[in-house]
């Protein structure tokens, strides 16, 4: 059996103009989170995608690419990337995890995190790599159509009370069966699920419009920016990035 080792691990900035020319590694894969920025990759395979920020990739053991930044940070600041370079264990079936994808509740930069802060406790690595494997398994899943209705109606009224009677009543469910179907769909609870949604939705616009989180707190459902910032500042809301906003 293969233990997993992680051998790089850190938090990288790519100024504006970075880029990385073809290259591979035989025995090791990359996985990175976009934190701000944009990042198009090309795999020798024809494949491309583009990660903006909250969003997953990770580069296949062996597979030839080249990277570059498509857009900086904020006001043209570096981008900033969680990386990790480490070996695929015997125990991971990596086939069914997706090339890139969205990271809405910020599970994956959580658990990058952690393998950052970890790397000298080799204990933790093998619960790491058994979280990530199990959660890139989890977001490969096509949404149920619950979960897609409740995505679009919050998403309709992100600044509006929406209630657990709100919920429900839109699938036509009892509260009792929409929370546990819910839970069993998506591994959140409904309000667990809004809030999330509320927060991706500040972050969106955060960073789209630098407004400040005090104008954007009651267009997003929060009471001031106050409660806004606690909120996204949360390690379990949004992982390793944090908002700080002197004009609450």
């Amino acid at each position: 059996m293969t233990d997993f080792r992680i051998d790089y691990a850190s938090q990288l900035s790519l100024p504006p103009g970075w880029q990385m020319r073809d290259h591979r590694h035989p025995d090791q894969i990359e996985l990175e989170v976009i934190l701000t920025g944009r990042v198009e990759t090309r795999f020798a395979d024809g494949r491309e995608i583009v990660t903006g920020p909250g969003a997953f990739k990770w580069h296949p053991m062996g597979l030839a690419h080249r990277e570059h930044l498509l857009e900086p940070g904020p006001g043209g600041r570096p981008a900033q990337m969680l990386f990790v370079m480490c070996n695929v264990p015997s125990t991971i079936d990596t086939d069914g995890w997706p090339l890139g994808c969205a990271d809405p509740n910020g599970r994956l930069a959580t658990i990058l995190t952690w393998m950052i802060e970890s790397q000298k406790q080799t204990s933790l690595h093998q619960h790491l790599i058994a979280l990530l494997d199990a959660e890139l398994i989890r977001l490969a899943r096509p949404e149920s159509a619950m979960v897609s209705a409740i995505r679009s109606f919050i998403s309709d009224r992100v600044d509006q009370p929406l209630t657990l009677d709100d919920l429900a009543n839109h699938v036509h469910l009892s509260r009792f069966h929409f929370c546990r179907a819910f839970r069993r769909s998506c591994g959140q609870t409904p309000m667990e699920f809004l809030r999330a949604q509320r927060l991706v939705a500040a972050r969106a616009m955060r960073q789209s419009t630098g407004m400040p989180l005090r104008a954007i707190a009651p267009l997003v459902g929060f009471k001031n920016g106050h409660h806004l910032s606690r909120a996204l500042n949360r390690p379990s809301q949004t992982g390793p990035t944090t908002l700080e906003d002197n004009e609450q």
